[in-house]
């Protein structure tokens, strides 16, 4: 991740934090779809997707789960409906 492509400026993350505020008052760093290296219905799932999100800095990560597709497979993390790849819960969570 490239400082040039950060949301907020680098210079508001040296402020004071007041503490003092309704919530919705805050930035809170959040990612939604984050498997998702590309488009919502017909892209890729990724588990290095949520070790890079984490890493700079983001603070809420979406976890779409659904079962295995047989009754005997582990949990996955996928768009549901979608011809999106999955991925194992089990690898995000390590990651």
């Amino acid at each position: 991740m490239s400082e040039e492509n950060v949301i907020v400026a680098p210079e508001k993350f040296d402020l004071n934090l007041d503490m003092d505020q309704p919530l919705s008052h805050y930035f809170i760093n959040s990612s939604h779809n984050t498997y998702l290296t590309g488009h919502q219905l017909t892209g890729r799932s990724s588990v290095e997707i949520y070790r890079q999100c984490l890493l700079s800095g983001c603070r809420c990560v979406e976890l779409d789960c659904w079962n295995g597709r047989n009754s005997d497979e582990e949990p996955i993390i996928t768009h549901g409906y979608t011809v999106v790849t999955e991925v194992l819960l089990k690898e995000v969570l390590e990651a």
